[in-house]
């Protein structure tokens, strides 16, 4: 794989990505919850941090310091698969109580694409 495949694959993604949609889910939520694992973790805790500096009550799943999620908070996950187990169960938690669901994925049709 050369820089070029890498640069072509990430400026179709973001295409992909509905800014508005979340922009719109981002405001009218009281709270945001974001999780990933390796790679996409580390990318939301940085997004996590600066919807913190923007003002926003945000916090990163499994941090000790994260409260539990309600109906009026916002879960934002990155899973390329869509289908780690991890984030599969803090989706499902997130269901149960009727938070909102966003998906960062590869995996249209995925355990975690069908909850969110």
């Amino acid at each position: 794989m050369n820089w070029q495949t890498v640069l072509t694959e990430l400026a179709q993604n973001v295409d992909d990505v509905n800014d508005e949609a979340l922009l719109g889910l981002v405001n009218q939520s009281e709270r945001i919850f974001l999780a990933g694992a390796g790679r996409s973790g580390l990318a939301l805790k940085s997004f996590a941090m600066r919807l913190t500096q923007l003002g926003k009550q945000a916090f990163v799943v499994g941090e000790t310091t994260t409260p539990a999620i309600t109906a009026s908070d916002l879960l934002v996950i990155a899973s390329s698969s869509g289908e780690t187990t991890q984030l599969v169960q803090f989706a499902a938690t997130a269901s149960d109580v009727g938070a909102t669901i966003w998906l960062w994925s590869t995996g249209t049709d995925s355990t975690i694409a069908r909850q969110s």
